[in-house]
């Protein structure tokens, strides 16, 4: 279900324009639209096909400095992959083999080769905050993901990233919450639809 979660989240961004940028960045100048770049987020595969999942970025120039600088988005500085997905590969490489880190994202649809995974893993992103679950570190940002495309309620594309630093996902408070609250709600109706199509129930169950 984690999975097809990810997978999900995912595919609701495709498409999404990301514009919100108050001032540089780099002086606190005042910034004037400059044009919009096309950014990958990841590539991603299911049973039927492969996407890639492309995302917009508005690029701003700065009217004090004269640099151009990027809205906010959930992208790392010089990084061509969601940072969602590259806070994965640095938290979990510290646990398993590259190859192995490669084969999870696999399991979640998501397509990132084991070279890709060590580069990531090696760089510095400062401190990733993570929860454990079955046995993988899940960054914050990755349920933060999750939480936004979730409580849309449908696929729609998220146009607005949240300020968090170096510019990726920030960690939700409410993101674990609101994830368990979705995996009980449809627990409840699977076992509902289970019990009007009479199927025999799951042991420990009177």
């Amino acid at each position: 279900m984690l999975s097809d979660l990810v997978y999900g989240a995912m595919v609701s961004l495709d498409g999404a324009t990301y514009r919100d940028l108050e001032a540089c960045p780099y002086c606190g100048g005042e910034v004037k639209a400059h044009d919009i770049r096309r950014k990958r987020f990841a590539t991603v595969r299911d049973d039927r096909q492969q996407r890639t999942i492309f995302v917009f970025v508005q690029r701003y120039h700065c009217t004090a400095c004269g640099r151009l600088c990027y809205a906010e988005s959930p992208f790392y500085p010089k990084t061509r992959l969601g940072a969602p997905i590259i806070d994965f590969c640095v938290v979990n490489a510290r646990l398993f083999p590259y190859h192995h880190v490669s084969k999870l994202l696999e399991r979640m649809h998501i397509l990132l080769d084991h070279g890709s995974v060590r580069n990531y893993a090696k760089k510095n992103y400062g401190d990733v905050p993570f929860l454990d679950m079955y046995g993988v570190r899940i960054p914050l940002s990755l349920l933060s993901l999750i939480e936004s495309a979730f409580s849309t309620g449908k696929e729609a594309p998220v146009v607005r990233a949240i300020p968090f630093g170096s510019g990726r996902l920030p960690p939700a408070d409410r993101a674990l919450l609101s994830l368990f609250g979705g995996l009980e709600e449809g627990d409840k109706r699977y076992k509902q639809e289970k019990k009007e199509k009479g199927e025999p129930r799951e042991k420990g169950q009177q």
